[in-house]
C-alpha cells in the first residue's frame, strides 16, 4: 500500500484519496510537470494535491475528462509549506532547479536547532496537503543571514524519476477554508 493505515485513518475524516498512475513525468526542466491517468470523470479538480507514500509530488493545475496535468514540486514556481519536525519551525520549500533530488527551505529562524538528518513534513497550513506528510531530510544548513533566517538544503525522500503510483488528495473542507481566507 502507498499510505499506512494510520496515515489514511488520520486524514480520512478531512480527505479522500484518488489513486492514479503517472503516465508522463519531466524532471530535468526548470518548470517540470506530470500527467496522470485520472481526470474530471474521476473527481479530480485543479488545486488538488498529489502525493506518494513517501512524499509530495505536486499540485493539479489542469484537468480534462480523463487526465490531469500536475505542476511538479520540481518546478521553479512551486512552493510547499513545510515544518522542521524537531523545532516545530515552519518554512517554505522551493526547488532550486539544479538537482531533482534536492531543494531548499527558506524562512526558518536561525535559532531553530537544525541538524543533518532531521525530517521535514507538510505543516497543513494550506488546504492542499494535510499535516504530517514526510517530504525530506536535512542534508545541510547555513545560519547567519542578515535577515535572521537560515537556508536549509534538503533531500527528497521520494525519487521523482521512479514515481509511478500516486494519490490525488480531495480535501473535504477545502471550500469552507477558502471562504474564510
Amino acid at each position: 500500500t502507498l499510505l499506512s493505515k494510520e496515515e489514511i485513518n488520520t486524514n480520512s475524516i478531512l480527505n479522500e484519496y484518488i489513486p492514479a498512475r503517472i503516465i508522463k513525468n519531466s524532471i530535468f526542466k526548470q518548470n517540470n510537470f506530470i500527467l496522470l491517468n485520472k481526470g474530471e470523470k474521476d473527481g479530480v479538480k485543479s488545486g488538488m494535491g498529489v502525493i506518494v507514500d513517501n512524499g509530495v509530488i505536486g499540485i493539479v493545475s489542469i484537468t480534462s475528462e480523463n487526465f490531469s496535468k500536475v505542476t511538479s514540486i520540481l518546478n521553479q514556481n512551486s512552493t510547499i509549506s513545510v515544518v522542521h519536525i524537531k523545532s516545530k519551525q515552519n518554512g517554505s520549500l522551493k526547488w532550486n532547479t539544479y538537482n531533482y533530488m534536492t531543494a531548499m527551505i527558506n524562512d526558518i529562524p536561525n535559532h531553530a536547532n537544525i541538524q543533518i538528518g532531521d525530517t521535514i513534513q507538510t505543516n497543513g497550513f494550506s488546504s492542499i496537503f494535510p499535516e504530517g506528510i514526510n517530504i525530506a531530510k536535512v542534508i545541510s544548513y547555513n545560519k547567519g543571514n542578515e535577515n535572521g533566517l537560515c537556508n536549509v538544503n534538503i533531500k527528497f525522500l521520494n525519487d521523482m524519476n521512479t514515481a509511478k503510483n500516486v494519490y490525488i488528495i480531495n480535501s473535504l473542507i477545502k471550500e469552507e477554508l477558502e471562504e474564510l481566507k
